[in-house]
């Protein structure tokens, strides 16, 4: 059992050590995905300024202001869930 235990925290060691050295490899483009992340996430949060705009109705500022927050919980859950389903991809190929 203690062998098993051993081996997954090597495993994980050797996961993580690959990550790292990835990100030095590649430390720019981290940078430039990190850019890409937040325009995107901002682009749909002005989206959600603008419905009331869009829809030319008139809205309530609070509803306009948790329908934003709404969408920015969106973006960010959908971006961590591209990153995990990246990385399970790059795993098993």
């Amino acid at each position: 059992m203690i062998t098993a235990l051993n081996g997954q925290i090597g495993l994980a060691y050797a996961f993580v050590e690959r990550e790292i050295a990835l990100s030095k490899r590649y430390w720019a483009w981290e940078i430039v995905w990190l850019v890409y992340g937040i325009v995107t996430s901002l682009s749909v949060a002005y989206i959600g300024l603008a419905a009331p705009a869009i829809s030319g109705g008139q809205v309530d500022q609070a509803a306009v202001s948790h329908f934003v927050l709404y969408l920015l919980v969106g973006t960010i859950a959908w971006r961590f869930l591209g990153i995990i389903f990246e990385n399970i991809g790059e795993v098993i190929a």
